[in-house]
């Protein structure tokens, strides 16, 4: 059954000329680095660069396992530098100068559906991996200490306890998408590999209960294969990951999967995308949203 739930929210801050019946439309976005996002805030085109964004944004903190400080933030009015570097400190964002795929997509839907009010909630850590014993950066799963997926939740019912809390009028909350970009730490490893099932499964369930609906849909974008466009393999374990991820559709209902797609170029460190190619995977994300 679906779960839409109600919420007083200070609709001064989303733009919204609100009557009683006026809904938000949420999107989850997570993962590691990709997610985080390596676009050039100085490279964006001016259509971009000078747009005013009407969805807002509440990123959490993305520190590694055993922070405290991980998964806290604060609203504000989307705009780049919610990239990686982009943390919360001493009550404020502070914003990098990077961006990830929200840009593309918030302007991907706010010119496609110029009626609707969206909003944004971000965790994502770079380098995180889904098991315990891959914990460099930052482990999704790990019953040792406080995680990944921690933190993730934390800042989603951060994010809905800021709505409730500076209310001034009701409006409903749709959670729309969960997206998520990430992988390349456990195809580094067998292991990671073997577990991802498993894993993701966990982290889904857990995040689609915090945003109050069992069946949100999910977009997951496969991790993209330097080896096709450069020759060199990063990932020893690509090929079984990929494998894994286009059998997740069958173990988690309503799951899409955006296989790798020829405007993904690399950067030269291998690892992390172009600003275009950031834009372009935002706008394949707005895509998938189910109204």
């Amino acid at each position: 059954m679906r779960i839409v739930f109600t919420i007083w929210i200070l609709l001064c801050c989303f733009n919204v000329k609100a009557q009683s019946n006026d809904t938000l439309y949420l999107i989850f976005l997570g993962g590691q680095s990709n997610m985080a996002g390596l676009g050039k805030n100085k490279e964006l085109p001016d259509s971009i660069q000078h747009y005013h964004f009407k969805s807002m944004i509440f990123q959490g903190n993305p520190v590694r396992n055993g922070d405290s400080t991980g998964g806290y933030g604060k609203w504000e009015q989307l705009k780049p530098g919610h990239g990686s570097g982009f943390a919360f400190k001493h009550e404020k964002n502070r914003l990098s100068h990077l961006f990830g795929i929200e840009l593309g997509m918030a302007y991907y839907l706010e010119h496609q559906y110029p009626k609707k009010q969206f909003a944004f909630i971000k965790y994502a850590k770079g380098g995180s991996s889904l098991e315990p014993d891959l914990d460099q950066y930052g482990s999704w799963i790990d019953t040792t200490k406080i995680n990944q997926l921690d933190f993730a939740i934390r800042t989603i019912d951060s994010a809905l306890v800021q709505l409730q809390h500076h209310a001034t009028s009701k409006i409903t909350l749709k959670p729309i998408l969960i997206g998520w970009l990430q992988g390349e730490t456990d195809a580094c490893h067998q292991k990671g590999v073997a577990n991802y099932p498993k894993n993701i499964g966990v982290i889904m369930n857990a995040l689609r209960l915090h945003l109050g609906y069992s069946k949100i849909p999910i977009c997951i974008q496969t991790i993209h294969n330097p080896e096709a466009q450069c020759g060199v393999k990063t990932m020893p374990f690509y090929e079984d990951l990929a494998s894994v991820f286009h059998e997740l559709p069958l173990q988690i209902p309503t799951t899409k999967i955006l296989a790798p797609l020829n405007q993904v170029v690399f950067l030269k460190d291998l690892w992390h995308y172009t600003t275009e190619s950031y834009l372009y995977l935002g706008q394949e994300f707005g895509k998938q949203c189910a109204f």
